[in-house]
C-alpha cells in the first residue's frame, strides 16, 4: 500500500505544482491589468515624451503617445494596438512583454510606414509601476512588421510609469 500512496503523492505533486504556478501568474498578472502613465527616456537620459500604455483582459495594450503629432526626425503616427503576455520569473518578479503597431503619416513627400513597439517590461506589484524598455522599429507599409529579417536598426529607450488609478 506504501508505493501506491507514494506513487498517488508524485502524481498530486506533479499536477498541483504546475497548477500552483499557473495561479500565482494569474493572479500577479491580474494586477497589472490597468492604464500606466509613462516617462519615456533616450539611453543617453534625455527625455523623450510621456504616454499611456494601457493593458487589458485577453492580452489587448493600447499605447499612446505625446508626440503622436510628429516631432524632430520623426513623422506623426497613430495609437497603437498590439498584444501582451506576462510570466513570473525568478524570485516571483512580474515580467510584461508586450508588442504594438502603429502607422506614420506620409510626410514630406516620404511613405507612410508601419510602426512597432517591442515592450519587455517589470512590473513592481507593491508599487503598482511598471519600468523597462521599449524598441521602436519601422517597416514599409507592404511588409511583414513580424519577420525577424525585417526589425533592423530598432531605436531602444527606457520606460517607467504608474498606474492610473481613479479618485
Amino acid at each position: 500500500m506504501a508505493p501506491m500512496l507514494r506513487l498517488i503523492a508524485v502524481f498530486i505533486a506533479l499536477v498541483a505544482g504546475p497548477a500552483a504556478a499557473q495561479a500565482e501568474v494569474r493572479s500577479a498578472c491580474k494586477d497589472l491589468l490597468g492604464t500606466y502613465l509613462t516617462t519615456n527616456t533616450a539611453k543617453n537620459g534625455s527625455f523623450t515624451s510621456r504616454s499611456l500604455l494601457s493593458f487589458g483582459g485577453q492580452g489587448l495594450v493600447l499605447f499612446a503617445d505625446s508626440g503622436q503629432s510628429g516631432e524632430h526626425g520623426f513623422a506623426s503616427f497613430t495609437d497603437s494596438r498590439g498584444a501582451w503576455r506576462c510570466v513570473v520569473g525568478d524570485g516571483g518578479k512580474v515580467k510584461v512583454k508586450a508588442t504594438t503597431l502603429d502607422f506614420t503619416a506620409s510626410a514630406d513627400g516620404s511613405e507612410g510606414k508601419i510602426g512597432r513597439l517591442d515592450f519587455d517590461l517589470d512590473y513592481l506589484t507593491d508599487q503598482k509601476t511598471i519600468a523597462g524598455t521599449a524598441t521602436l522599429f519601422f517597416v514599409p507599409l507592404d511588409a511583414d512588421p513580424f519577420a525577424a529579417d525585417q526589425l533592423k536598426d530598432g531605436l531602444q529607450f527606457d520606460i517607467s510609469g504608474q498606474r492610473v488609478e481613479a479618485p
